[in-house]
């Protein structure tokens, strides 16, 4: 920050009131988007179009031969998010 405020920038400090809470945001978020990214074929959909199709087969047969791989609260997300 004081290389800022030497280059004459404006620097106030701020609250962020939500900090304490963040996890339980971004686990909700990251649960929908990592369940869309499998829905996809791990594809996602922001691509507009432009995918290697040979690679995308070869991860989704491998992502699902290898469900067993992924850690334990990464299944437990997957299911909550599914069921909700």
């Amino acid at each position: 920050m004081r290389r800022l405020r030497n280059a004459a920038a404006t620097v106030k400090v701020a609250a962020v009131p939500l900090w304490s809470s963040a996890w339980t945001i971004q686990s909700g978020v990251l649960g929908f988007v990592l369940r869309a990214m499998i829905d996809s074929g791990g594809a996602g959909y922001g691509h507009m179009g432009r995918i290697n199709t040979a690679t995308m087969q070869t991860a989704v047969s491998q992502m699902r031969t290898s469900a067993d791989d992924l850690a334990l609260i990464t299944r437990l997300l997957l299911i909550a998010v599914e069921r909700i």
